[in-house]
């Protein structure tokens, strides 16, 4: 059995790959939006998963151990979950490109909590890890906001599109209807 001070070290390593992962989730991200306050925001969270994942390997270091930010098996599936944005950023949208960010960070929470449950996982590690995923919220919450407010954009954009469409649909009728009219006047005329 492992002793507690090695859970330790195994559990940050499990986060530092984590926070790689999202690194590279959001350096893509980035690359890929259309938007520049988007792409600004994504490029800044891609820096945080970097700020956190040195910040933790120090910690390991602290402990005694080697910090390593490989993938593990329990780390698959959180790893597969950023680079599917690679098929995201195929179709070119930037909502669903946001989605998958929300989804790598509702991944990222989930591992966050189930650390800071562990009873090895004390002191300055668990303040760190405890700042950190309250970060991961206010994050997931800008990503949200960004798509929420893309989405309305492009609501209002598509209505704004409707009402043209139609206004132009309805003055050609108009038009169509007092030709006739304005046939005649001309032709009443010497």
């Amino acid at each position: 059995m492992k002793n507690p001070q090695q859970n330790a070290i195994d559990k940050l390593n499990h986060i530092i790959a984590l926070t790689a992962d999202g690194h590279l989730g959001y350096g893509n991200a980035a690359k890929h939006v259309s938007h520049a306050m988007i792409a600004t925001t994504l490029h800044r969270l891609a820096e945080q998963r970097a700020t956190y994942g040195s910040r933790l390997q120090q910690e390991v270091l602290v402990l005694g151990g080697t910090a390593d930010h490989r993938e593990s098996d329990t780390l698959g599936s959180l790893q597969r979950t950023w680079m599917n944005l690679e098929s995201v950023f195929r179709s070119g949208s930037t909502a669903a490109i946001l989605e998958a960010c929300i989804t790598g960070e509702t991944a990222a929470l989930k591992e966050y909590d189930s650390v800071l449950a562990e009873p090895y996982i004390v002191g300055d590690v668990y303040q760190i890890l405890s700042l950190q995923e309250q970060e991961i919220h206010r994050a997931t919450q800008t990503v949200t906001s960004h798509l929420a407010a893309l989405t309305s954009h492009d609501v209002s954009t598509r209505n704004a599109a409707t009402k043209t469409k139609t206004r132009r649909r309805h003055g050609r009728s108009l038009r169509a209807m007092h030709a006739p009219t304005l046939e005649m006047r001309a032709d009443d005329q010497p």
